[in-house]
């Protein structure tokens, strides 16, 4: 099975943190504006071993956030997947 998706960038108007001794009640306030340009994933599963291959911009990547975000939603399925992620935008440079 494959699916893609996009998220626009987005730069931020103002913001403020929003601090909490409780993570999940943490988070952040604030405006700004959406624009065309983003970032593309496509992910690819199969049946498999639970390997999780991540690239980025054509480049394998470690991308921690993704495969944990990847194991969470498979939880106990043996899937091999693999996430293709497209920039726009320089990664690093604030684009949220």
């Amino acid at each position: 099975m494959r699916t893609a998706a996009f998220c626009p960038g987005h730069i931020t108007g103002f913001f403020f943190p929003s601090d909490n001794r409780e993570p999940v009640r943490a988070g952040s306030r604030g405006a700004g504006i959406c624009i065309d340009r983003g970032a593309t994933s496509a992910v690819e599963m199969s049946k498999g071993t639970g390997k999780v291959a991540v690239t980025i911009n054509g480049q394998a990547s470690d991308a921690p956030v993704t495969k944990a975000a990847v194991a969470a939603l498979m939880g106990m399925r043996w899937l091999d997947v693999k996430v293709d992620t497209v920039l726009d935008l320089p990664a690093g440079e604030g684009f949220g």
